[in-house]
């Protein structure tokens, strides 16, 4: 179905990156200024790449390790790695998901402020990552982390949800992504109307993209593969 195709694509492309990430890169690189090497990385990095993959799709209609394998067996590795880039940008999804999960069931809880009111990244770090200090007795970096049990629960739910999104099938999923593509920007829409009234939100508009400060493309260059990642 197309339209489940449309919305799984548009669902897939729009993320967290865009929401979050990207106002802070134009704001880094000279307001609306960035657009220029974003614009340039679409329309010579990004779609290409995106034409390249749905001609493969099309033409030999399965997935990548398939497609590559068909073209060249020594390609079949390209696919493999591609299966695997995209399961673990899934794993550490279903962490962030979990995360806000966390903050969302923790907003509850207080009587008349957030519980993490007094210190919000104490509570995030300790209460819902559960990071252990930054160095150890010894003065070593510590890489050690605990269970947090609220946590670990909230990686379930979200795991569970993925397996009964996906267990039967590209159709079942497709009716899906009317909903997890279409909600999201409604939330934006309801986001943004809420804090278009707040003071100084015009403000930051001025910063996100009034401003062109085409100055700062050539002094932090490395704003042109700033957008490669997005």
């Amino acid at each position: 179905q197309r339209a489940a195709f449309i919305s799984a694509a548009t669902g897939s492309a729009v993320g967290l990156g865009n929401v979050w990430r990207f106002p802070n890169l134009c704001y880094k690189y000279g307001g609306g200024a960035f657009f220029v090497p974003f614009l340039l990385a679409l329309i010579f990095i990004g779609i290409p790449i995106l034409t390249l993959e749905f001609a493969l799709g099309q033409v030999f209609r399965s997935g990548d390790i398939t497609s590559f394998s068909s073209m060249n067996s020594r390609l079949r590795g390209v696919g493999l790695g591609s299966v695997w880039c995209g399961f673990m940008v899934v794993c550490y999804y279903v962490t962030i998901i979990a995360w806000a999960l966390t903050m969302l069931v923790n907003s509850f809880r207080g009587s008349d402020h957030f519980v993490w009111a007094d210190d919000p990244a104490s509570f995030f770090m300790g209460k819902v990552v559960g990071l252990g200090p930054m160095l150890t007795p010894e003065g070593d970096l510590n890489r050690s982390s605990k269970i947090v049990p609220q946590t670990w629960l909230g990686v379930t739910v979200v795991w569970v949800c993925i397996y009964l999104c996906t267990f039967k099938g590209a159709k079942l999923t497709g009716r899906i992504t009317y909903f997890t593509m279409l909600m999201p920007f409604v939330l934006l829409i309801a986001l943004g109307a809420f804090f278009w009234g707040l003071d100084g939100a015009g403000d930051g508009i001025e910063l996100y993209i009034g401003r062109w400060d085409m100055k700062q493309l050539e002094a932090q260059r490395e704003c042109f593969g700033s957008p490669c990642s997005e």
